[in-house]
């Protein structure tokens, strides 16, 4: 089975972080022998007109419907089977970082944390497209292009994850769908965490969801230059969580798995 792992950003003012994040992706695609494939601007070339007024040229909903539509043509063309990888996703340990062959398609769980307004973590589980991976003849791939095309003519432009994890985790909820579960989301909350030794109360908290080591992580780029808390999530610090997830392949987060299951943060 061949299998092609593709991925896409623009060629100019590339963080450096990024640029790591995905060279992991690269070394991990060719450590299980895959091809690699990286697309640039053409990246887009795929969606049509009125899409992309609709979205009001939103990279997130674009680049939802994009990597189907490529992922479809790979998989006429060269690939039995294609694994899409976002951008700011980071292998930290790519010999535990496997994609199941026998799956028509795959996505990933995700849990998002955050602190409610009584200062209580929280913890949401969604369904992302982060990582996803299709077989040749997917049943799934064609419903979910067309659903996000038929999605895109009714939500709100404003919802800019009304094409992945918004929709994905409202079909979740009716039919369950298969998921990754050693990819991690490191959110604005845990990106601040991850900025020091900080405490095992957070990590703790989340990693108490997950039974599995994480092998990657989501680090959450669309949040980049943007305030939060008080803490500004700049390239410095998606640069430090980098280096610490790299330097201890992913023990800075795994470490704390051991914790029972659901402890100290309130499912919502």
């Amino acid at each position: 089975m061949r299998t092609v792992v593709f991925q896409s950003f623009r060629t100019s003012d590339v963080p450096g972080w990024l640029s790591r994040a995905m060279e992991s992706v690269r070394q991990w695609a060719e450590q299980r022998g895959f091809a690699y494939r990286f697309l640039g601007d053409e990246f887009f070339d795929c969606l049509p007109g009125w899409f992309r007024e609709r979205i009001g040229g939103d990279v997130l909903p674009m680049s939802d419907l994009a990597r189907l539509e490529w992922a479809l043509r790979l998989l006429e063309g060269e690939a039995d089977r294609v694994v899409w990888v976002d951008a700011d996703v980071l292998v930290f340990d790519p010999d535990r970082l496997v994609v199941d062959e026998a799956e028509d398609a795959i996505l990933c769980s995700e849990i998002w944390v955050h602190l409610a307004k009584d200062g209580k973590l929280v913890g949401r589980p969604r369904v992302n497209n982060c990582v996803c991976a299709f077989r040749r003849g997917s049943s799934f791939l064609a419903f979910y292009r067309d659903a996000c095309l038929k999605r895109a003519r009714t939500a709100r432009p404003s919802d800019r994850w009304v094409l992945g994890p918004s929709l994905l985790s409202d079909l979740h909820r009716v039919v369950p769908l298969a998921q990754l579960a050693n990819v991690g989301m490191v959110s604005p909350l845990m990106l601040r965490d991850l900025q020091t030794e900080g405490s095992n109360r957070l990590r703790g908290a989340y990693m108490s969801f997950f039974t599995v080591p994480f092998a990657a992580a989501n680090l959450c780029g669309s949040r980049r230059d943007t305030p939060f808390g008080g803490f500004m999530l700049d390239d410095r610090a998606y640069a430090l969580a980098v280096e610490r997830l790299l330097a201890t392949r992913g023990d800075v987060l795994n470490r704390h798995i051991r914790m029972p299951a659901g402890e100290g943060v309130t499912p919502a």
